[in-house]
């Protein structure tokens, strides 16, 4: 106050944890998805040389008389091909999601489809639920498979900040 001579101060305060947790995540994020286009790339590269082992195994097993005892080797090649290209397969189903099979569906119908699956999960952890549904919930255009999806990730993050004892609404 210039008429006093007082001195005041005013200091304000700020809590940016969940700024700075929220901040984190999206860089976390951000290096996950930097990782899948790097693994499909990766995958797509050993994808090809391997169809190509795997077609030279099997044009050897048909050249093979049936008792020859390499027929067994050439055999083992082609399976272990295989499951490297299954494992590739996942590598490239992380990287690239599926495209959403969109349709209209009843969202009622997959609540409660929901609620069933969790329904052992509840009672294990002692967790009541609490529907408060819309009795007239509209029809969407969705992939109820991953509307699905969601809503048990949903649960499964409420089970667990819940951990025993508690309501989900």
């Amino acid at each position: 106050d210039q008429m006093s001579g007082e001195e005041g101060y005013i200091i304000s305060l700020k809590d940016i944890t969940f700024t700075k947790e929220i901040q984190e995540e999206m860089r976390r994020v951000d290096r996950l998805a930097s990782l899948g286009v790097m693994a499909s790339g990766i995958a797509h590269e050993i994808r090809n040389p391997l169809a190509g082992i795997k077609a030279m195994a099997q044009t050897f097993e048909e050249e093979l008389q049936p008792d020859d005892p390499k027929n067994e080797y050439v055999k083992r090649i082609v399976r272990l091909v295989n499951r490297l290209d299954d494992l590739l397969r996942t590598l490239f189903s992380y990287a690239k999601p599926p495209k959403p099979n969109r349709q209209f569906c009843n969202l009622d119908e997959v609540l409660r489809d929901v609620f069933s699956l969790m329904r052992q999960k509840l009672r294990e952890h002692n967790i009541k639920l609490i529907k408060l549904i819309h009795p007239e919930l509209p029809r969407a255009f969705v992939d109820p498979g991953q509307i699905q999806q969601v809503l048990v990730n949903l649960f499964l993050n409420s089970v667990e900040a819940i951990n025993k004892n508690g309501e989900i609404v």
